[in-house]
């Protein structure tokens, strides 16, 4: 019995109370299925009620994966490129790069309700709410409307423009970890100017996440449970004579 139906789900992430399908993602990866991919996330999750759903691409770098999605090609109705899967797809998509950004940034997201947060202390006392029916912006600065990047969902910036454009903003502005600012925000949004791009301070993020942005390296030491005891495994035990078969 195979319950995911041969499907491209690597993993199942809940991360801050919203459940991820995630995906690998590189240039060449060919066509998924995308109606069998969302029944089978569907099913599978079935039992968080209540629950909010998105998907996670995630490559080797954000340019890897960046470089796939720019792929279009609907010869066929059942198989599509992630290029037109991601296009098509009406739940959040966040790009996540293999690295340690992506690491800082799957910190972030494992907070609950990070936007608003991360925003709050980047902002500090420039902080100011946005308006109610604009639910892409997370906040007012200086003027423009305000969007909190580090999760990498792309399109939701583009919606935030859009919404700006609509009533006569030329520009607004985002903030990323720097990362993901050199690689994808500055080209793609500041040198358009399409927006102006922050790079979110260490101790903004440490506000949030309650640790340094850097990468988690366990410890190499025995690991010790809650009582402070040590997990103990014997050995494995051997069956009958060195080069016997059993």
């Amino acid at each position: 019995m195979n319950p995911w139906g041969n499907v491209r789900i690597a993993a199942i992430a809940n991360l801050g109370g919203t459940l991820y399908a995630v995906h690998y993602v590189c240039p060449g990866i060919g066509k998924l299925a995308l109606t069998d991919e969302l029944t089978a996330f569907t099913n599978q999750t079935a039992r968080f009620r209540d629950t909010r759903r998105a998907f996670i691409f995630a490559g080797e770098s954000y340019t890897d994966i960046l470089t796939e999605l720019e792929q279009t090609d609907k010869t066929n109705t059942k198989l599509i490129l992630y290029g037109d899967a991601y296009r098509s797809l009406q739940l959040p998509v966040h790009l996540l790069s293999c690295n340690d950004t992506g690491a800082v940034q799957l910190q972030i997201m494992a907070v609950p309700d990070y936007r608003k947060k991360l925003t709050q202390a980047a902002l500090k006392n420039q902080y100011q709410p946005p308006p109610k029916d604009v639910p892409v912006w997370d906040a007012l600065f200086q003027g423009l409307p305000f969007v909190m990047a580090a999760d990498m969902d792309l399109r939701r910036i583009d919606a935030a423009i859009r919404a700006a454009h609509g009533q006569g903003i030329k520009q607004i502005a985002v903030a990323a970890l720097r990362g993901q600012a050199e690689t994808v925000l500055f080209p793609c949004y500041r040198d358009p100017g399409l927006a102006r791009v922050f790079v979110l301070t260490d101790e903004a993020i440490s506000e949030v996440t309650g640790r340094p942005p850097l990468p988690y390296l366990p410890p190499r030491t025995q690991f010790i449970t809650p009582k402070g005891d040590v997990i103990d495994a014997p050995p494995f035990q051997t069956h009958g004579k060195t080069g016997r078969s059993h």
